[in-house]
């Protein structure tokens, strides 16, 4: 072999080493990353769809969903109108769409299910007409939006509420009476409107122990409806009814919702949630 041709094998395997060293440790430090990143399953529920999922998430990307659940309770507490609110929900929809939790779901279908009953304008001027703020129990709203973040909180399909159906209705007879009447006038004039919502079950708040100690969620639930805009903070329990969940009871505080309820993964038996309620009593 040649001085030329042994000179021109030491250049070629300096420069095969040289691309070794430099690739290498590119590929190292990109599969220690991925090793080293934890996700984080969420499951995500549309409720009136039969739907629901999973995703993972990164911490980041789940500090952002606290994040965004904040922004949308500051918000809420500075509107003025159901307008206001629609708009904030709907929002709030397209973010959840750009972290993934809406799943096949698209962001139109899932601003219906949320927002739909007060995206029609005629019901929404009626509603605002009927709303009376001063003559109302502070612990209630009927027909509202319904957001919050909670903890000790219970998710009910329709299903497993119906033994208490009758006893429900004669609990809130007394608040829902005329306006059931007004609502299905409304319907009978202004068809068609979206259907009256059988919809989920949300409890708030346990008693469990031989002693049967309380112990109340935490959190901030928003609501905007027929009665105003209602809210809470702090400690709360369901104030519809208790029933028995295993050996606990759980305290009803939200019935016909429909909406989606994303689950926290830093706090067992937390929810996020996001929708409308036929009937809210904390």
């Amino acid at each position: 072999m040649g001085v030329i041709n042994i000179k021109k094998v030491i250049v070629i395997g300096v420069i095969v080493l040289f691309l070794g060293v430099g690739v290498q440790p590119a590929i190292a430090t990109i599969e220690h990353e991925n090793i080293d990143t934890e996700y984080y399953d969420v499951n995500i529920e549309f409720c009136e769809f039969g739907k629901n999922h999973t995703v993972q998430l990164t911490k980041q990307q789940l500090d952002e969903l606290e994040l965004l659940f904040d922004t949308i309770r500051e918000q809420l507490n500075n509107t003025e109108s159901i307008g206001e609110t629609i708009q904030i929900y709907n929002e709030a929809i397209v973010e959840l769409d750009n972290l993934g939790l809406l799943g096949g779901c698209s962001v139109r279908q899932v601003q219906e299910l949320v927002t739909g009953e007060y995206q029609k304008p005629i019901f929404t001027q009626l509603m605002e007409r009927m709303n009376d703020k001063n003559q109302v129990d502070d612990n209630i709203n009927i027909f509202c939006l319904i957001a919050g973040r909670t903890t000790r909180t219970f998710v009910f399909p329709p299903s497993s509420l119906v033994a208490y159906r009758l006893f429900l209705f004669l609990d809130i007879l007394e608040n829902l009476r005329w306006y059931l009447f007004y609502y299905g006038f409304i319907r009978l004039c202004f068809a068609p409107l979206s259907p009256f919502t059988i919809g989920s079950g949300i409890s708030l708040g346990t008693c469990s122990g031989w002693g049967y100690y309380l112990f109340p969620a935490e959190g901030w639930i928003n609501t905007n409806g027929l009665y105003g805009e209602k809210n809470w903070e702090g400690e709360f329990m369901g104030g519809i009814c208790r029933f028995h969940v295993f050996i606990d009871f759980v305290y009803l505080g939200v019935i016909g919702f429909k909406g989606l309820k994303i689950m926290d993964s830093n706090i067992e038996n937390t929810y996020f949630y996001l929708g409308f309620a036929n009937y809210v009593n904390i």
